[in-house]
């Protein structure tokens, strides 16, 4: 009957331990630099990005496709690039920037952690994605700018290497 028994608890434990497993989060954190120019030459808006920088493990890559600074709101459109070597599922990121002038004044800063997203990232694929940011104290800035950002707090599911 000992044997039994210490049989059954072993593979109770070996179903949890696979059961467990699977359900791994990853958490880590990178910063990106960005510089963003916005033009109202001949009243068309746009602006765009020109650095790239890989997260300090190498798995994921950001990049600030676009950057506007609107009233009470500013929207971000990022590429994020899955480098590892399966897909996986982007749960929860917090977005901390600054945005400030040529003359390094600041214009403005905020942050905001985005969960819940379920944003699918295929491994080696380019996934776009839009975040907006509000604050209803915020004016729309129309002249350049340049913008830094951080990710933190990345949490994706499952883990990738």
């Amino acid at each position: 009957m000992k044997r039994v028994k210490r049989f059954f608890l072993f593979g109770c434990l070996m179903t949890g331990i696979f059961l467990v497993s699977g359900c791994e989060e990853g958490s880590f954190s990178v910063e990106h630099s960005s510089s963003v120019e916005v033009s109202t030459e001949s009243g068309v808006k746009y602006s765009s990005s020109y650095a790239e920088t890989k997260s300090a493990n190498g798995l994921f890559m950001y990049k600030i496709n676009d950057a506007n600074l609107l009233d009470g709101k500013t929207e971000f459109r990022i590429s994020i690039t899955n480098n590892g070597n399966r897909d996986t599922t982007l749960n929860a990121i917090t977005i901390n920037f600054q945005a400030i002038d040529d003359k390094n004044k600041l214009i403005r800063e905020g942050s905001c952690a985005f969960d819940n997203l379920n944003i699918q990232l295929p491994k080696d694929k380019e996934v776009y994605e839009s975040f907006i940011i509000e604050n209803p104290t915020w004016k729309a800035y129309d002249d350049a700018f340049n913008i830094n950002c951080e990710f933190t707090d990345v949490i994706i599911n499952p883990t990738v290497e």
